[in-house]
C-alpha cells in the first residue's frame, strides 16, 4: 500500500457567520473580556491590532452548570483570509477608517 493511499482526506472548512448561536456565549467572551483584557495586558489600543485576525479554540470541560467551555488554541494574524463572506465588507471598512486616521494624524 503508498502512503498516498493511506492519506486521511482533508476536512471541509466550515465557516459561520459572526451570530451563530452554537458560539455566542465564546463570542461574548472573546469581545467583552478576552480582547480587552489582552489589549490592556500587552498596552495595546484597537488600531494596534491587526484588521483581521482569527483565534481558535478547542473545547474545555463544562462548567458547573453543563455549559461548555473553551481552550485558546492559538491566535492567527499573517495566514487569515476574509472569510466567511460576510467579513469582507467589515475588513474593507475597518481598512478604510485605519487609512483615514493615519491620513489625519
Amino acid at each position: 500500500m503508498s502512503p498516498s493511499s493511506l492519506a486521511i482526506p482533508a476536512a471541509a472548512s466550515v465557516f459561520e457567520g459572526p451570530e451563530a448561536p452554537a458560539y455566542a456565549s465564546l463570542k461574548r467572551l472573546a469581545e467583552r473580556e478576552w480582547a480587552p483584557r489582552m489589549k490592556e495586558l500587552l498596552g495595546l489600543d484597537a488600531p494596534s491590532l491587526p484588521a483581521i485576525w482569527d483565534a481558535d479554540f478547542y473545547y474545555g470541560p463544562k462548567d458547573q452548570f453543563g455549559n461548555d467551555t473553551f481552550v485558546l488554541c492559538e491566535i492567527n494574524v499573517s495566514a487569515v483570509w476574509p472569510f466567511p463572506e460576510q467579513a469582507v465588507e467589515k475588513l474593507a471598512r475597518a481598512a478604510v477608517t485605519r487609512v483615514a486616521e493615519a491620513t489625519a494624524s
